[in-house]
């Protein structure tokens, strides 16, 4: 994130459909973490415009197997 060499930005091979759940990143952290805060970082796109995700959805496992919705419990 905020690194304004190339595109700036990971994204899938192909535009997403709009409501598709196909695309997705995993991440790996190997040992249990206390996770506070999540960021993400649109584009620019070769100056074409912003491209950025509207909504995204985070699960999280500590298998690898079993995956569970975050959900903010405030």
């Amino acid at each position: 994130l905020d690194f304004d060499d190339g595109d700036g930005a990971w994204c899938p091979d192909v535009m997403a459909e709009p409501d598709s759940l196909k695309e997705f990143l995993q991440i790996d952290l190997r040992t249990l973490h206390f996770v506070t805060l999540v960021g993400t970082q649109g584009r620019h796109a070769d100056g074409v415009g912003n491209e950025f995700a509207q909504r995204y959805k985070i699960k999280y496992s500590r298998d690898g197997t079993r995956w569970v919705s975050w959900r903010d419990r405030q």
